[in-house]
């Protein structure tokens, strides 16, 4: 990962060249649309290739010891009527025009995203992977089907920690070497050993690319979607690619990702140094690990939120945009699950039956 690139003097210009109204960017593209005449236009090239880092050391000078919402709101400007705001959000939709807000601003200490994964799914195909979803299911009322669209389709990018660092440790061991002495056996298949240990100890240098920490509470359909993810298609972050789509600050804050991130390498750096000792048989009776160059990348990843009602109820529904994979409740009829529970015990009984069956006729036999 790269250093953070300084934020640009210049402000972002969203404006539509045609009408001069606030453009957004349409999911599944790289390109900008204007909300009021349509003209569309392609967004600037990205300035790295490469995702960008925080390094922990600043952050940790300046914010350590203080939770995010300590440290005051992102400024975010209107692209429409240009008011700015203070809040809890990196992008989001003016109160007063309904116009994309974009960042200008972080407070000291605020960590800003530095790697994004785009949308690819349009709208329109976002909609029509929850209605595929939702329509296969065979324990939903039959009244399911009327559901033709959903009453709320948003956008939203979710924030998780990519933590990368160099683990330096110092150990202390010993190598056990095996000699056969005899057999407990005739046959000569146990072996009886003879141990003969050796101290060792030295250093290992091992560098850590963590897995993904969530970097903010999520919703229950969102967290069980995400659980396990893994961060593929990440790019250098840039605000044109967020205008219009919702994007929460992170309130997980980096102290929990980069503590998560070493209790994880323990078992990795262990089995580096016993790998170092070597020998037939290697105990690590004292590891201690200095952590150096540690960075922080806060990445966004794309995921559809879905609201429709039925019966008087809201439903809730997630869609990650990279997979396609769908999760959320949805109402049962209580007749098919009923049923469905009874097929389901009825196979489980024939099957219990038959191998009785096939066991007794293997006894009867011998």
């Amino acid at each position: 990962m790269t250093s953070i690139p300084r934020q640009p003097d210049a402000p972002l210009d969203l404006s539509c060249p045609t009408c001069g109204s606030p453009m957004t960017n349409l999911a599944g593209t790289e390109m900008l649309r204007c909300s009021a005449c349509g003209t569309t236009r392609a967004m600037s090239e990205a300035t790295t290739v490469q995702v960008a880092s925080h390094t922990y050391e600043d952050w940790a000078r300046t914010a350590a010891g203080r939770s995010a919402s300590d440290l005051g709101g992102v400024v975010l400007r209107c692209e429409g009527c240009h008011a700015t705001t203070e809040q809890a959000a990196v992008s989001d939709r003016c109160a007063f025009c309904a116009s994309p807000l974009v960042p200008v601003a972080a407070p000291e200490g605020i960590l800003s995203p530095t790697g994004i994964v785009p949308f690819t799914l349009s709208r329109a195909q976002a909609q029509q992977i929850f209605l595929d979803w939702l329509h296969a299911k065979e324990i939903t009322p039959d009244s399911i089907a009327e559901v033709n669209a959903a009453e709320q389709l948003t956008s939203v990018f979710v924030p998780w920690w990519l933590v990368t660092g160099r683990a330096t440790t110092r150990y202390e061991g010993r190598s056990g070497r095996a000699t056969v002495v005899g057999y407990e056996d005739e046959d000569r298949l146990r072996e009886i050993l003879r141990w003969t240990w050796t101290d060792a100890s030295g250093t290992t240098v091992r560098d850590v690319v963590g897995t993904p920490v969530g970097a903010a509470h999520l919703t229950d359909e969102v967290r069980r979607l995400l659980k396990g993810t893994e961060i593929t298609g990440a790019r250098d972050f840039r605000p044109e690619l967020v205008a219009g789509h919702q994007v929460s600050r992170y309130d997980v804050e980096p102290q929990v990702a980069v503590d998560e991130t070493a209790r994880l390498a323990v078992p990795v750096i262990t089995s580096d140094i016993k790998r170092t000792i070597d020998g037939d048989a290697a105990e690590v009776t004292q590891q201690l690990t200095a952590w150096s160059d540690v960075r922080l990348a806060l990445v966004l990843t794309p995921v559809w939120l879905i609201t429709f009602h039925h019966e008087g109820r809201v439903w809730n529904v997630a869609i990650d945009d990279r997979t396609s994979r769908v999760n959320g409740e949805f109402p049962l009829d209580k007749a098919k699950v009923a049923k469905a529970f009874a097929g389901c015990f009825a196979q489980l009984a024939l099957a219990a039956a038959v191998a009785a069956v096939a066991m007794w006729a293997w006894i009867k036999f011998f």
